[in-house]
């Protein structure tokens, strides 16, 4: 959306076997993706 201001935030976890991985997003609420990066993880890692 025009005049957003959006931030770059990296997140760390563990995915399918151990295998760790780095999750680099673009965000305008980082709230909102730090629990989406959460849910995703908690499903599919």
């Amino acid at each position: 959306m025009e005049g957003e201001q959006l931030e770059e935030v990296f997140y760390e976890g563990y995915g399918p076997s151990g295998s760790a991985l780095v999750i680099k997003t673009l965000t305008s609420n980082t709230n909102r993706t730090a629990t989406n990066v959460k849910t995703f993880l908690n499903k599919f890692g």
